[in-house]
């Protein structure tokens, strides 16, 4: 007899479980080889008599939803001797159609790297997992025969999810975003996928050759903009998009909301702000249509802007009860 003690949390519901072996051709809906289920949910069958080995595996009813390893990949068939036995316990790890809920490893692929990356450059990953070294050896990305980085790495000790950042060897070199501003940590948490495929945009040493930094920053604003507002820079460098989550302005301590934009020098933007869509975007004191803002990237500067009004002024005065 074979059981089935132990089945993957993302099993469907009221699934009917086959025996599939050399005994019927590899037939995986064979309904004369359905396992019956009892009322603990476990699931058995008992199998043909005869000699030898008898080979099989365990499916939903067709091959495409067949048992596989604890991170999703194919397994060797199932054995075993008559004789050998009266009743064989089994667990499922995975199902194919469904992948895995406990794969303990992931390997990492870069699928894109920027253009300043030179060939053959050594890249490192640091996170909670070797206590954020930036260069240690153990954690460095091997190339396959394309140059393609990877790396694969266990589930720690210490949980299911870590973090990390990738690197070329220390801090100076970290990964930055397209802007040249720090990025978050990558979080993985272990268990659903086995391979994850990333992207580095920037290396920071590389963002300070080719590129400056421009902080715009919105210091007076009329008083009756609530509160709790998100500020925008809408521009030809994110297809004047009005809210577009890579150009919000941070909102200060100070009352000021400010944006920090890497660029190549010589850049050209043009720009408004606004308050989260085109009609929230801001204009001149008597709620006239304003010229587009300009600023070329030529040195790091600090631009100190004024809003003088947003086009639901109307609105949110009513709104606010003021004159």
């Amino acid at each position: 007899m074979v059981v089935v003690e132990e089945l993957p949390e993302n099993t469907p519901a009221e699934s009917r479980l086959f025996v599939s072996g050399n005994f019927n051709y590899w037939d995986p809906g064979d309904t004369r080889f359905e396992m019956k289920k009892t009322e603990e949910g476990k699931y058995y069958y008992e199998l043909p008599y005869g000699a030898g080995n008898v080979l099989y595996k365990i499916t939903r009813g067709d091959w495409t939803s067949v048992e596989a390893g604890l991170c999703g990949g194919a397994i060797a068939n199932r054995s075993v001797g008559y004789g050998e036995g009266d009743t064989v316990f089994i667990a499922i790890e995975s199902w194919e159609d469904k992948g895995p809920t406990n794969c303990p490893q992931v390997t990492i692929q870069l699928e894109d790297l920027p253009p300043t990356h030179e060939p053959g450059e050594a890249i490192y990953i640091a996170g909670d997992f070797n206590a954020w070294d930036p260069g240690n050896d153990d954690f460095r990305l091997a190339q396959d025969e394309n140059g393609k980085y990877a790396i694969t790495l266990n589930k720690p000790d210490f949980g299911d999810e870590i973090q990390f950042k990738f690197t070329r060897g220390n801090w100076e070199t970290v990964e930055v975003d397209t802007y040249g501003k720090p990025t978050s940590n990558h979080f993985f948490h272990f268990g659903f996928v086995d391979t994850l495929g990333m992207a580095v945009l920037n290396w920071k040493d590389r963002m300070q050759e080719e590129h400056v930094r421009v902080t715009f920053c919105v210091e007076e604003y009329p008083k009756y903009t609530p509160v709790s507002s998100n500020l925008f820079v809408a521009s030809n460098l994110n297809n004047w998009d009005p809210m577009n989550g890579k150009f919000r302005m941070e909102s200060q301590k100070d009352g000021t909301y400010t944006l920090d934009v890497y660029q190549k020098k010589g850049t050209f933007m043009e720009y408004k702000i606004t308050r989260g869509g085109w009609s929230k975007v801001e204009k001149g004191e008597g709620l006239e249509e304003i010229p587009n803002r300009q600023v070329v990237f030529e040195k790091n500067d600090t631009l100190y802007l004024q809003v003088e009004s947003w086009m639901d002024q109307d609105f949110l005065k009513q709104y606010l009860q003021l004159e």
